[in-house]
């Protein structure tokens, strides 16, 4: 949570490099304009097989007696996986791609 003079009252849930920078946070309040911004729930997905990681944070702003909630999302890539599917799927398709060429002629 943060409070209008921006301090921090809460510890993350567990550690994580998806966390949210506190200036995404405090950018989130001055747009709102509440007084609040505080955690509502965090989710975590890895899609191991093609090297993503996302996290999606709500964020809950109260301002008056009316609260909203917000998104936000961090992602993270892991370049070796997506390196490697990219060298599977030229693998496979080059030999395609060259066979369609030789059939039509274009060498």
């Amino acid at each position: 949570t943060l409070d209008a003079a921006g301090e921090d009252d809460e510890k993350p849930l567990l550690p994580t490099p998806l966390a949210v920078h506190r200036n995404v946070v405090e950018c989130l309040r001055a747009r709102t304009g509440a007084s609040r911004v505080t955690l509502a729930r965090r989710f975590e997905f890895r899609f191991r097989l093609i090297g993503l990681w996302v996290a999606m944070h709500h964020y809950r702003s109260a301002s008056g007696g009316e609260g909203r909630l917000h998104l936000v999302e961090v992602y993270q890539l892991d370049r070796r996986v997506c390196a490697a599917w990219a060298c599977a799927i030229a693998a496979l398709a080059i030999p395609q791609l060259w066979r369609v060429l030789l059939l039509l002629g274009v060498t």
